[in-house]
Order: structure tokens, then sequence, then C-alpha cells
């Protein structure tokens, strides 16, 4: 196991960190950097959306490959990814063969952010439903009914996410996955079963995962301070929550646990370059 993957399972079993999920290909390729966990700047007042849990991640991240490959690959054709089509040998295995010969499932990836603790209490405490919500671009709640559902983050939600993440992880879904999972949906003859996805996404091992470079900046607990003030100043959250009854000491409190954070993953990994 690497040293990245070691101080996350640390974090987590700490309960100082938390993780949140993104499907991410296609046309919504540049909205975020994988790498750096920054956002697209010239789409800073756009929602971008995450999964609170594995779950939905499996949910979401099989729905839309569906999508896609009915959209993108087979319109025009007489198939589609159904379990009627699936069923059948010869559809099965002329679905197959389109979909290896195409070449236009390119960039599609399994995002994992390691955030602060803090970040998923504070979406916890100040989302909205989207008939619900306030004024501006505060947390957007979506999915409610489907395995904890996610959340959207636009402006300075986005500006405080990027600064409490401490890593990213990402792996790629290949050609040879997609095929694997039409294997499984074959099998299982449920297309919209998230257990389709277990082969692929329930292995921590796949990801590849990366410092945010944030963490090294010493700028990044007044980025945490000023998104938190514009917050509050846009009024982009929820006044009955504790960044609204208590906004001070909330901020205090956000700001405190991210440096203890921040300085437990540097000791940690200049502990282990001195090995």
């Amino acid at each position: 196991m690497s040293i990245y993957k070691e101080t996350i399972e640390l974090l987590k079993l700490s309960g100082t960190a938390s993780e949140l999920y993104r499907f991410q290909g296609a046309k919504s390729y540049g909205h975020f950097n994988i790498r750096t966990s920054k956002f697209n700047t010239d789409e800073r007042d756009s929602y971008v959306y995450f999964s609170s849990g594995m779950d939905h991640h499996k949910y979401f991240t099989m729905k839309r490959i569906r999508q896609m490959i009915n959209k993108m690959i087979l319109d025009g054709t007489p198939y589609e990814i159904s379990s009627r089509d699936l069923r059948d040998f010869e559809d099965y295995k002329r679905i197959r063969d389109i979909v290896i010969n195409s070449d236009k499932l390119e960039d599609l990836y399994s995002v994992k952010l390691i955030t602060d603790h803090n970040f998923t209490g504070l979406i916890k405490d100040n989302a909205f439903f989207q008939q619900d919500k306030a004024t501006g671009k505060p947390i957007e709640k979506v999915d409610r009914r489907v395995y904890g559902g996610g959340y959207g983050v636009a402006t300075d939600w986005k500006d405080l996410l990027s600064a409490l993440t401490l890593f990213n992880g990402y792996q790629k879904i290949d050609r040879n996955a997609i095929i694997e999972l039409l294997a499984y949906m074959r099998r299982t003859g449920k297309v919209n079963q998230k257990e389709n996805m277990n082969f692929l996404l329930m292995n921590s091992a796949n990801y590849n995962y990366e410092l945010n470079p944030s963490v090294e900046s010493t700028f990044t607990k007044y980025k945490i301070m000023e998104a938190l003030e514009k917050i509050l100043e846009e009024g982009t959250y929820n006044p009955e929550g504790e960044l609204g009854k208590h906004p001070t000491e909330t901020i205090k409190r956000v700001v405190e646990d991210y440096e203890a954070n921040k300085s437990k993953v540097l000791r940690i990994l200049d502990n282990h370059a001195k090995m």
C-alpha cells in the first residue's frame, strides 16, 4: 500500500476525513481537474455534482455509462443497453463488438475526494433541495431518494471544497472496464443494478492518489476563511445551521481542524521520506 493510501486510511479511521465521489467524462470532463482538485474558473457559477457515498456513485456511474453508450455509440443501430438485448447472445456479441471498436467513450473517470471531515458536516447542514433553494448559489441536494443522493456545489462552495480537499483519488474507466460492465449486466439480467459496478469501484486499490497541492501551501487557511466569509455575505447558507447560528466559532473550528489535519498529513509524509 502506498504512503498516500496509508495516510488516507489513518485519517478515515480517526474520523477526521470523509469521501465524496464523482463520475466525470465526455461533456463534464473539463469542469474539474482530477489531479489538483481545482474547478474550471471560467465556469465558476456552474454547479458541479458529487455523490455523497459509494452506493450512489455506483448507481450514477452505471446509469451515465449506459446513457452514453445508448446515445453516443448505439444510436442509429437496432440495439440498446437493455435486459432484452443483452440476454440474446447474438445481440450481446454485436453490442460488445460495436463498443470495442468505438473511440467515443474516452476520458471517463471515477473521482474520489478525501476531504477534511468538516466539509461533509457543512454540506449536510447547508444544502437545499432545488425547489427550496435560497438566493444565490447555495449547495444543492440532489437524488434525495436514491442511495443517499449527492450534492451540487458552485461559486464560494467550490472554493471551499478545493481548499478542504486533502487528497484526490481517480481511476480511468477504460474500454475493458465497460466491456466487463456489460458482462455483469448480462449475467445479472438487471441493467440498473448498482452492484454491477462492484468489480471496479469497490476496490480502492484501483485508485491513484495525489496530494492536493493546497495542503503544502501556508495560505490555504486564509482561503478557507475567505470562502466561508463570502458564503455568509452572499447568504448561501442555512440560517438554522451551525454556520448561520455561530459563524465566528464555526469558521474558527473549521480552520483549526484543517490545520491539525494538514499537519498530521505532512508529518506522516515527512517521516516516511526519512525512512
